[in-house]
């Protein structure tokens, strides 16, 4: 064989033959001194053509021009690169060379290494259909998806939503970087903090939530409601990447907060408050409301039909004209008598009734805000 006898006793061919991929042995100037039998099956070529050949006949035509240059590259180094060959029934193949010069008796050559990468590429482009139909679908999710990476402390991954429902740019994202932080609030980092870190021990399956408050860029505050898992493990097992999946909830953050300071207001309040189904059945009173009725808590008023509340003569008026005036008209209001539950006695009280409503708009029950005006009935009874 040709590098045999070229390059004394050395069985250069055994060596090549002995690859799973395509090697081969050329010149400065790029003509092939010898192919090895997996180059031979890869291209079609036999051994006495490709001697008669070089690396531009084997080369995809758009690469042609290419040669020269990284030819005179190899000589100087060896290099790993990527190229595109072209077989002898024209067909393209995607490869990954590695060319490196060597001496051979005196003689500079260049050894190249030749990998089929078409199954590599194949499964790179699958991958990357994935990837994309992945991103379809975390951004058609009607949520915030992220990823976070607990080493670096930042953001790796957020859908379209996130942006969406802060208004930062990608660029303002990549800007903050590690210190994307800065848009948590100020009271909630150090809950965060020991959220973040008790992922690190974390099982593959553990779910955990947590809502904290991030800043949008207009300055605004949103209340989040998170719920995550472990995305990524070290060698350790230790969790370094959480996929989170988050929801604004600061509409109903806002209802608990007007609820609680309505329930503060009624708690220290003198006036009787109540509210009331519509089926008249009390829901709630305020603690005025139930020592005014003599009553103990809210379990108690709840067993309780609202006309209960009045005497005998004066239920049929409540119920069949005075309330549902209420749920007509709106507010009403009149001078009538609660009784006390534990006594019998009159209470004398401004009864002023209104509807309350669902968020649809639909009438959900009745509430009122009643005086005690009794000491001013005594009075008037007096003159």
């Amino acid at each position: 064989m040709e590098t045999r006898s070229r390059f004394g006793g050395i069985d250069l061919q055994a060596v090549l033959d002995a690859s799973l991929d395509a090697s081969f042995i050329l010149a400065q100037d790029g003509r092939f001194l010898d192919a090895n039998q997996t180059a031979l099956s890869r291209y079609g070529y036999t051994r006495e053509e490709f001697l008669a050949m070089s690396v531009r006949d084997l080369s995809a035509l758009s690469l042609r021009d290419k040669i020269s240059s990284k030819i005179n590259t190899l000589i100087k180094s060896g290099e790993i690169f990527e190229w595109v060959h072209r077989c002898k029934d024209e067909s393209e193949i995607p490869v990954e060379i590695y060319a490196q010069p060597i001496i051979i008796q005196g003689e500079c050559v260049i050894f190249s290494n030749v990998r089929d990468i078409r199954q590599r590429k194949q499964r790179l482009a699958e991958l990357s259909e994935q990837k994309h139909f992945l991103e379809r679908i975390l951004d058609t999710e009607p949520g915030i998806v992220y990823i976070y990476d607990l080493s670096v402390r930042r953001y790796v991954y957020v859908n379209r939503d996130w942006f969406a429902t802060f208004g930062y740019s990608s660029e303002d994202a990549e800007v903050m970087g590690d210190g994307l932080a800065q848009v948590y609030h100020p009271d909630d980092l150090q809950s965060i903090e020991s959220h973040h870190a008790a992922w690190h021990t974390a099982v593959e399956t553990e779910m955990r939530s947590i809502e904290y408050r991030i800043r949008n860029k207009s300055g605004a505050w949103h209340w989040i409601n998170s719920r995550e898992t472990p995305f990524t493990w070290d060698e350790r097992g230790h969790v370094v990447q959480i996929l989170g999946i988050a929801h604004d909830v600061s509409s109903r953050k806002q209802a608990e907060f007007d609820r609680e300071l309505f329930v503060s207001l009624a708690h220290h309040s003198k006036e009787f408050i109540g509210i009331a189904d519509l089926n008249l059945t009390p829901i709630y009173a305020n603690r005025a409301a139930l020592d005014m009725i003599g009553l103990a808590d809210l379990e108690a008023i709840r067993r309780i039909h609202l006309k209960e509340f009045f005497f005998p003569e004066d239920q049929a008026f409540i119920t069949d004209s005075f309330l549902p005036a209420v749920l007509r008209e709106g507010n009403q209001e009149v001078e009538i008598r609660f009784r006390n539950f534990q006594t019998g006695a009159p209470i004398w009280v401004l009864y002023n009734v209104f509807p309350i409503y669902d968020m649809h708009g639909k009438p959900a029950g009745l509430a009122t805000v009643s005086r005690n005006i009794h000491a001013r009935k005594r009075w008037e009874q007096l003159l």
